[in-house]
């Protein structure tokens, strides 16, 4: 993942060990990825935060009909898996 700092580009700190998927940016410090293995992870504006999601399902898309109150993701299988945030 990458970040633009104004006047180039630095690489945050690698998360999780497969493929990433799906990302959704909330704000210039509030990011979401999704990805291989149940990957879900926000990142702060300093760290990543890995969310538990239980499964190792391989997920997608990400889409946040409420500026990320709530998730929804799609596994690469195309069924949907609901979950919310706080």
């Amino acid at each position: 993942v990458l970040k633009f700092n104004g006047s180039g580009w630095d690489a945050l700190p690698t998360i999780g060990t497969g493929n990433l998927r799906g990302v959704k940016v909330l704000g210039p410090d509030d990011v979401l990825v999704s990805g291989d293995n149940g990957l879900l992870a926000r990142w702060n504006g300093a760290t990543w935060t890995v969310i538990d999601m239980g499964t190792t399902a391989n997920f997608g898309e990400i889409s946040t009909p409420d500026n990320g109150a709530t998730l929804f993701l799609a596994e690469v299988t195309s069924t949907d898996v609901r979950f919310r945030l706080g």
